[in-house]
């Protein structure tokens, strides 16, 4: 149910904006000339308003100094302390103010603070405004017990968000200083009474339980590479990374792992759902020498998805899984036709000219439909090599950027990654100069 005081309470913290700066703590020396000082309590007073303060209190104590400065030296001299000292409260009330307001909007945002509580900050805030800081002082207190009562709950949900957290930390048998570092937040700001530091502690404790899942989801992903034995170079690289990442708080860079590492894990988990659908298709096949070729190349999409090069096993396998279903509905085309009941052979030998001139069409398109598809789909690989060595050109980039600008991975995964994409780029690079050598007529 919604609670009806929802409303109240933001009121209330909108309301709660008036105490914005600090008053300048107001200094003079008994060797300037009372004109001098006259003159700097009356900026002084100008600073005060322009800060959207009352300057009632301090314009009186003025009126005095000015009273006092033609009549009595040292009452003039007392009064200017006044005002020095008045400043000195107003700063010392507002900074106190603005603590507690910053402390009560922190445990508001993790727990509903009480609606009288947040009424009595509003009447400090109206008691500065009018310059009545005693006022105000006086109901700091309660304040102070309030958060102080609730506080000590908080750092309970703290301390027991720190150890969910370093559970899950655990189970990943990684050392890095990440949470020992937090630990020691933790304590300091649990004997400080904290509670801006503890908010904060929970904002990173969320980034970091976010991390450690994306890590964990990683090893996982890893794991099923090494179960199923697929090269985990790939995915190693991107475990390593995501824990060099980790080590510099970068929890962003991992979440961007994840999504790679689990882009893989999908082609991987993909592969291996069709690999079984094909491999059964093949081997319901009755002609034994076209069930050989479709299990060589079923053979060659495995030996490329065992080398982890996903994208061009699972290319391989779709492209096999078409051939595979077009040579089957061949089959059951011609299983269909009734020869006996078709008198073929005196249909042939009463148009023997015709059939014969047919023949020589259908050779000939066959031929013409044959050359046109060789040249397309010459042209469309060299495409896709083009592409590749584009994409790999900017990978490289990429990856320099990384390692020298970004400093986001380790020296041991960029010499990896690097030696990896160059050899595909001269690979890639090598293959292209020959098909463009290539000719199809």
């Amino acid at each position: 149910m919604p609670n009806n005081k929802t409303p109240i309470i933001v009121l209330l913290l909108l309301l709660i904006s008036f105490v914005s700066a600090e008053i300048n703590i107001f200094s003079y020396s008994e060797s300037q000339s009372p004109i001098t000082i006259l003159n700097n309590m009356n900026l002084a007073i100008l600073d005060i308003e322009d800060q959207g303060y009352d300057s009632g209190r301090f314009v009186d104590i003025y009126n005095e100094a000015e009273y006092y400065i033609k009549t009595n030296e040292n009452m003039f001299f007392e009064t200017v302390s006044l005002f020095r000292n008045t400043t000195i409260l107003a700063d010392n009330t507002i900074s106190q103010y603005k603590r507690l307001e910053s402390e009560l909007n922190v445990l508001n945002q993790l727990k509903k603070v009480n609606n009288s509580v947040l009424v009595k900050l509003n009447q400090a805030n109206e008691y500065i405004a009018e310059s009545k800081y005693e006022s105000a002082l006086s109901i700091f207190p309660e304040l102070e017990s309030y958060i102080l009562t609730e506080s000590e709950q908080l750092f309970v949900f703290v301390q027991q968000k720190f150890w969910d957290v370093e559970y899950e930390y655990n189970k990943l048998a990684i050392t890095t200083h990440t949470l020992e570092d937090i630990n020691l937040k933790l304590i300091s700001a649990k004997k400080a009474k904290d509670i801006l530091i503890a908010k904060e502690i929970i904002d990173e404790l969320q980034d970091i339980n976010v991390s450690v899942q994306h890590i964990t989801a990683i090893k996982n992903h890893m794991l099923y590479f090494e179960d199923n034995s697929i090269s985990t170079n790939k995915i190693s690289d991107i475990y390593d990374e995501s824990l060099y990442n980790f080590e510099r708080k970068k929890y962003d860079k991992i979440t961007s792992l994840y999504e790679e590492s689990l882009l893989l894990y999908d082609e991987a988990v993909k592969y291996k759902q069709e690999y079984k659908k094909i491999h059964d298709k093949i081997g319901s096949l009755k002609d034994s020498d076209k069930k050989t070729e479709f299990e060589t190349r079923l053979a060659a999409s495995y030996e490329l998805y065992t080398k982890s090069e996903l994208d061009d096993a699972i290319e391989k396998l779709e492209k096999l899984n078409d051939n595979v279903s077009d040579y089957k509905l061949q089959i059951i085309a011609f299983t269909n036709i009734n020869i006996t009941q078709i008198p073929i052979l005196d249909l042939i030998k009463e148009n023997l000219v015709a059939v014969i001139g047919a023949l020589i069409v259908i050779i000939i398109l066959s031929i013409i439909v044959s050359m046109q598809v060789k040249r397309y789909m010459h042209v469309q690989k060299i495409k896709r090599y083009e592409k590749e060595k584009d994409n790999l050109e900017q990978m490289m980039k990429d990856l320099q950027y990384k390692y020298y600008d970004e400093k986001s991975i380790s020296k041991k995964v960029y010499d990896s990654k690097m030696k990896a994409y160059q050899n595909r780029f001269v690979d890639v690079t090598r293959k292209l100069a020959l098909m463009k050598n290539v000719h199809i007529t």
